[in-house]
């Protein structure tokens, strides 16, 4: 649910970004603590669905997975914005959370890992 709160967050972005200060500030609010529950879903799923003996591995690639997908983004945006204008560099993020829900649609429809060996 979230990815759709940040995915739509990113796209409103471009109508939001000349706005009133009091507008802005509580959108940026909100879409910064969209995006950080994304963060949280993505590791509670792979501790609910990872095999036991994975966990932290799988975890590790997590975190430095997310971590290069946020240094390109914070390379791609101004990129954006120059190309596009400030108002506009938000929607190269729009990608992310679409994918991010897509792939979480699916992955729901897998059955789960069974959680202890017998």
């Amino acid at each position: 649910m979230m990815m759709v709160v940040s995915g739509s967050c990113a796209l409103a972005a471009c109508l939001v970004a000349f706005g009133p200060p009091w507008l802005v500030i509580t959108f940026g609010l909100l879409w910064g603590v969209s995006v950080i529950e994304d963060s949280a879903q993505f590791s509670a799923l792979i501790v609910e669905r990872a095999n036991r003996t994975s966990v932290g591995t799988v975890l590790t690639l997590q975190l430095a997975l997310a971590f290069a997908i946020s240094a390109f983004t914070i390379w791609i945006v101004p990129l954006a914005a120059n190309a596009l204008r400030w108002q506009w560099a938000s929607t190269v993020l729009i990608p992310g959370p679409v994918a991010g829900v897509w792939a979480m649609a699916r992955l729901h429809k897998i059955p789960l890992i069974p959680t202890h060996t017998t």
